[in-house]
């Protein structure tokens, strides 16, 4: 199916504007997740993720992680290249903010490894640091006079929770207070705050909200939009999703969420749901979007109530 699914939320931030007065409204944010970069990601489909967001116009482009399948796929320096330039072009439309995703840190096995193997690519990462307008944020932060944004990279230990393998809550919470606490407390009040977390697994949880009190909002993918059939997508309008990355069934906050002011968490749908790594289910991708999100920030009463949301297809 080439489809891209655009989520608009227009939400009403008087505060922004009273500090940005010459801001545009609407503010634009485009939040986009989960590429899995392969051979299987055309280049047709990359010039066209960079055509729609032109035509977009956002300000910041938000990716919380999996930019790439695993890191055998930039292995190949054509591939390296290609992948590098999709993102040059993109910094060529908007600051582009980088998360990690468990996806961005391992390689395939191979011979007698079992599991995937767990690596820390800073070659790679310091190549997409090099390029104009585009910044990688491995728990670090980026901060201009707009928004201030947190790329927390969530280790191995968060994504064993996940699948059960360990119920290791504490081992998360001191990641979180392992980082700096000029990261997490007594932010600039006048930005807005965006804090990626590629996995939303926990983030309900009041303790790790307590700890990212200060954010207004929460940007993750991961969960594919929970790989719901696009009609099933349409008629049940709920947070739960078909199934998990760890594949559990029904998983919460997999989609449509951000529905009210009281929500702080945004979790886009995935660029390619089925990535290389899950062959033969790969060739399911044909039934399925590529998934964009697009917050809009406007000082317009008309939308003081609740968000605006409007869900649109568009070919590719």
């Amino acid at each position: 199916m080439k489809l891209f699914r655009l989520s608009t939320y227009r939400l009403f931030r008087p505060d922004f504007f009273a500090h940005h007065k010459k801001t545009a409204d609407p503010f634009k944010v485009m939040v986009m997740s989960d590429l899995h970069f392969s051979y299987q990601v055309s280049d047709r489909k990359l010039r066209a993720i960079v055509k729609q967001v032109k035509t977009l116009s956002p300000s910041y482009i938000l990716m919380p992680g999996d930019l790439i399948d695993t890191l055998d796929m930039v292995d190949k320096t054509s591939e390296r290249q290609r992948l590098l330039k999709f993102l040059r072009q993109l910094g060529q439309c908007a600051t582009v903010i980088l998360g990690i995703g468990n996806h961005d840190m391992y390689r395939k096995p191979t011979g007698n490894q079992i599991g995937w193997q767990y690596e820390i690519a800073s070659e790679f990462f310091d190549e997409i640091r090099a390029l104009d307008n585009v910044f990688l944020l491995d728990n670090q932060v980026y901060e201009d006079e707009n928004i201030y944004c947190l790329g927390y990279t969530q280790s191995p230990d968060y994504y064993r929770a996940d699948s059960g393998i360990t119920e290791d809550l504490p081992t998360i919470l001191s990641e979180l207070d392992s980082l700096p606490e000029q990261y997490l407390n007594h932010l600039p009040k006048q930005k807005l705050k965006f804090a990626l977390v590629h996995s939303p697994v926990y983030l309900n949880h009041p303790e790790v909200k307590y700890r990212l009190r200060e954010f207004d909002y929460f940007i993750s993918g991961h969960m594919h939009n929970g790989v719901m059939p696009p009609v099933l997508d349409e008629l049940i309008n709920s947070s739960r999703g078909l199934i998990s990355p760890t594949k559990k069934w029904a998983p919460e906050n997999s989609r449509n969420t951000l529905k009210s002011y009281a929500d702080k968490l945004l979790v886009v749908g995935a660029l390619t749901t089925f990535h290389e790594c899950i062959k033969p289910l790969n060739k399911l991708n044909i039934f399925f979007p590529s998934y964009f999100a697009l917050m809009e920030f406007t000082n317009k009463k008309t939308y003081f109530r609740k968000p605006y949301i409007k869900h649109t297809y568009i070919n590719w």
